[in-house]
């Protein structure tokens, strides 16, 4: 009897053990704090980030917030671009507090709490005590749409639809756009002051272009073998001449002659024939080979000149290198090449 009471007693321990474990694990719902969060879901990071900044870890709170911020692409209520700004501000990044508590404000009009005037004068305040730490920049860049970057953090493209703070001290500013050679400079900001900049960017020049670093001697000698070559042409096209003449003047010295290739029967010199077929056969090799070598030699110095075109650029009026631009032209009756610089 009291080995089964011992056995119940025991089952029912076991039980209630079991029912405290999956009642503590049903009562502790996962939480960024509690263990690995999924760094690509937004709710989890910024909660983790609150809850950080809970415990004043600024630096790991202000890191959650950006990485909120960059998975929604910026696109967060005003509570949370002001709990990073308010982040940022306690880290010592005064210049992307003010960042964003302007654009907590902005946030704030367009929202449902815009006519809380508690939550304005908040925010008003810190970007008030801001303004005598940093100072801001007036970027204007000609032509727009080029990327600026603030000390290598870009702030999109201009013109740009906010106001750049910077701490005070230097700053480089780049500015990059396809077609444009990049441009740097630096500004000095004041705290309190706005720094005016303007940057006008230049057109990359064409001998920038992968197609103007092409070497030259290709062209130089293609133009070399096909002068060599026409000439070879002319020369034995001249030769077929005169082999042609030879052949005319041997035909009236052999009788029964019936055409270029035949020697007729009767009363003909066997060594006179073989003559007339030896000149013939010699102006028609020279006739063919000089055809082909002005045909080949053409063409290698028309592509040797369209090469050194295209891979030599030209002094321009200002002292700078244009390169030469080849363009096809067609009319008519006549297929043509334009070029200019």
């Amino acid at each position: 009897m009291s080995r089964n009471l011992f056995a119940l007693a025991l089952s029912a321990l076991a039980l209630m053990a079991a029912l405290v474990s999956s009642a503590t694990s049903y009562a502790q719902p996962s939480s960024p704090a509690a263990g690995v969060i999924d760094e690509t879901n937004y709710d989890q990071v910024y909660e983790r980030g609150r809850l950080r900044a809970k415990a004043k870890d600024w630096s790991g709170a202000l890191a959650d917030y950006r990485l909120a911020f960059r998975l929604r692409h910026g696109s967060v209520p005003w509570a949370a671009a002001s709990n990073r700004a308010h982040a940022a501000e306690m880290a010592g990044y005064l210049a992307e507090a003010s960042r964003y508590y302007r654009y907590a404000a902005e946030r704030l009009e367009r929202s449902e709490q815009g006519h809380n005037p508690v939550y304005k004068e908040k925010i008003a305040a810190r970007r008030k005590a801001l303004d005598s730490k940093v100072g801001s920049i007036a970027v204007r860049v000609s032509p727009a749409g080029g990327e600026v970057m603030l000390d290598d953090e870009s702030y999109g493209r201009a013109p740009l639809g906010e106001t750049v703070y910077a701490i005070p001290g230097k700053h480089k500013i780049t500015v990059t756009l396809n077609g444009y050679a990049p441009r740097t400079t630096t500004v000095v900001v004041t705290a309190g002051q706005t720094s005016p900049v303007s940057i006008t960017l230049t057109r990359k020049p064409l001998s920038d272009s992968p197609s103007n670093n092409m070497p030259a001697w290709p062209g130089w000698m293609g133009l070399g073998v096909g002068t060599a070559g026409a000439l070879a042409g002319a020369v034995m096209l001249g030769l077929s001449v005169a082999a042609d003449d030879d052949a005319t003047a041997l035909k009236t010295k052999v009788d029964g002659y019936a055409g270029d290739n035949v020697c007729g029967s009767g009363g003909i010199e066997l060594d006179g024939c073989r003559d007339l077929m030896d000149t013939l056969q010699r102006r028609n090799t020279l006739r063919a080979g000089g055809a082909a070598s002005l045909v080949v030699g053409g063409a290698l110095v028309t592509s040797g000149m369209v090469w050194l075109l295209i891979a030599a650029p030209e002094a321009d009026g200002e002292g700078g290198q244009t390169a030469l631009q080849l363009a096809p032209q067609f009319s008519r009756n006549q297929l043509g090449l334009k070029c200019w610089g």
